[in-house]
């Protein structure tokens, strides 16, 4: 336990925090599980807000945000219409890009030679 009264009062600031971080992540997990279980292009926003708010209040990092709301649109496209307008094929249990070419091997660029410069003497 902390002895010094600032460092008491950092840790009632730091428990309330924990406290409000949980019940707002808490809310978005269960929006997101609603999300998946029946997935609606109206209900999309009001979980991309939530996820939004999340990362911007700081209690997500933002490339998680945007992981969640990158596999949120996957599923939502996940229909075979949807798959299909996406340019997208189920490949057994993951999602694949169709109609992409492997791009071409590149030779190595070589640097150019320095010449070397005489001194003037």
């Amino acid at each position: 336990m902390p002895v010094i009264r600032s460092a008491e009062k950092k840790l009632r600031q730091s428990q309330s925090r924990h406290e409000r971080n949980l019940v707002a992540k808490q809310k978005t997990k269960a929006l997101i599980d609603s999300y998946k279980k029946k997935p609606s292009p109206k209900d999309l926003p009001k979980v991309y807000a939530a996820i939004d708010k999340l990362a911007k209040i700081g209690v997500i990092h933002t490339n998680k945000a945007a992981r969640l709301k990158s596999r949120l649109a996957l599923r939502s496209s996940a229909t075979p219409a949807g798959l299909k307008a996406a340019g997208l094929k189920r490949s057994s249990s993951r999602l694949v890009k169709t109609g992409v070419k492997s791009k071409a091997k590149v030779k190595p660029t070589v640097a150019p030679k320095v010449r070397k410069v005489s001194k003037k003497k």
